[in-house]
């Protein structure tokens, strides 16, 4: 088996306060990280076994920081899952098929969900040695993760930056995002402008 398949396992994030996770943020962190080494396919591998692992890292990442909001980021405080003047509307093409508002915590949960179920699918990220990845894995399942991730790392920015600061964790967020953005351009898993346009005023701040 490749040494980049990965576990089955549902990543769960204590609730009970602000800050609390099973998720040792070290591990993320390093003030000489090397991002363009980080997302350079490793020699010999498949590429959408690659594509696989890391959208299952990205997820677990985003999944356990956005934990740490629990008690910051609720239906009240966040009526609206938005980055600055972006909205984001959910819809998984399934239950939901025609996009709808919801809450920031609800479409987190509703994502969260979602790639949870992707993953535990064979037929979308597959285990099996003998087992082949779909030709429509790239687009049907990395492209729409990395977007819909990539407005969950907007809304900690634009909502929630100052209370990651105060939680000791903006170091992590930063580097996560860092690590997220440069394996997003390596392999152009988001190249719409509208999507790319909340992000940017966040990268260019992160270059000044």
């Amino acid at each position: 088996m490749s040494f980049l398949r990965y576990p089955r396992q549902s990543i769960k994030v204590n609730k009970k306060k602000d800050g609390a996770t099973p998720f040792k943020f070290a591990t993320l962190v390093s003030s000489r990280l090397n991002v363009d080494l980080l997302v350079e396919l490793p020699e010999g591998e498949d590429l959408n076994e690659w594509l696989a692992i890391n959208t299952y890292d990205f997820f677990t990442h985003v999944k356990v920081l956005y934990g740490t909001l629990s008690h910051s980021c609720t239906d009240v405080t966040c009526p609206v899952m938005s980055a600055a003047n972006w909205d984001y509307l959910w819809a998984d093409g399934v239950k939901i098929k025609k996009p709808i508002k919801v809450t920031a915590p609800q479409y987190c949960t509703y994502l969260f969900e979602w790639i949870q179920g992707m993953i535990e699918s064979e037929s979308k990220f597959p285990t099996r040695d003998d087992a082949e990845f779909s030709s429509s894995f790239r687009k049907k399942v990395v492209l729409p993760s990395f977007k819909r991730l990539s407005r969950v790392y907007a809304h900690m920015y634009y909502s929630h930056k100052d209370r990651m600061r105060e939680l000791g964790l903006i170091e992590c967020l930063d580097t996560s995002f860092a690590h997220f953005m440069a394996f997003v351009n390596r392999y152009e898993l988001i190249t719409a402008k509208k999507d790319l346009a909340p992000l940017t005023p966040l990268l260019e701040a992160s270059e000044s």
